[in-house]
């Protein structure tokens, strides 16, 4: 009998549990510190507003101009605040869930995401064959699309874009690729894209770069990979497995 194996085997087993142990309570420690940040926001951002109301009261009259401007600003950048804890808190909880695995009509699934993306009228999101019901939790694989159509739309350069998604599916994983026609990722970031906080240099100020971190962490979640299979100008092809049997929790 090997005991020197079955030895380090087990406090192999027992580092996995204390680190995912130690990752579970960090999550949960960011998010209580997220969620607290956003209380002392709002009464900074109802505090502004007193206070153009008290001014304009005093002076009897329409504040100038410029102050109108900077007190409108304030609240932007705190509106920007709030905005950034709550993708924050977001990231932290993707792929965090307590839901049970079940079978998921993905086409309905897409037309949520869909929706809740709302693109302008003109931009087509086209499911290209014929999608499966497939196993997993549901919260998970709604994320993904969620934010993988999200990103088409918004770092599309026109208002009339188009999205393809189509499936197919390998003995053990079901496999999904979105395409957009959109600028694309230049190749010198395709290994960064899924990273935390990262943006591209087009991208708006406000954005947090947290979109296709979420998508990593719901797939990986579930067991699966994802990357990016094209990027140059004829646009972004984002491709994902979904494996056929979920991984067990973390």
């Amino acid at each position: 009998m090997n005991v020197t194996g079955g030895a380090l085997s087990r406090d192999k087993d027992e580092t996995i549990r204390q680190l995912r142990e130690m990752n579970s309570d960090l999550a949960d420690a960011m998010r209580i510190v997220a969620h607290d940040l956003k209380a002392p926001l709002r009464a900074v951002a109802n505090l502004s507003t007193w206070i153009e109301e008290d001014i304009q009261e005093q002076l009897g009259e329409r504040l100038p101009d410029d102050t109108r401007r900077q007190m409108n600003l304030l609240r932007t950048r705190l509106d920007e605040m709030d905005s950034r804890i709550d993708g924050l808190s977001r990231y932290l909880g993707a792929g965090r869930t307590n839901d049970r695995a079940e079978p998921i009509d993905v086409s309905a699934l897409i037309a949520e995401a869909v929706a809740q993306v709302n693109p302008p009228a003109d931009f087509q999101v086209v499911v290209a064959s014929a999608v499966a019901t497939v196993l997993g939790t549901r919260s998970l694989l709604r994320e993904v699309f969620v934010q993988l159509i999200d990103n088409a739309v918004r770092h599309h350069h026109a208002q009339q874009g188009r999205v393809r998604i189509s499936a197919s599916e390998t003995a053990d994983a079901h496999c999904f690729s979105v395409e957009d026609d959109g600028p694309g990722i230049p190749q010198e970031h395709h290994a960064h894209v899924f990273g935390a906080f990262f943006k591209l240099p087009r991208s708006p100020a406000s954005r947090l770069g947290l979109g296709l971190a979420l998508v990593r962490r719901a797939v990986s979640a579930h067991g699966g990979q994802v990357r990016i299979a094209h990027g140059e100008a004829r646009g972004t092809c984002v491709e994902l497995t979904w494996p056929k049997i979920p991984s067990a929790p973390a």
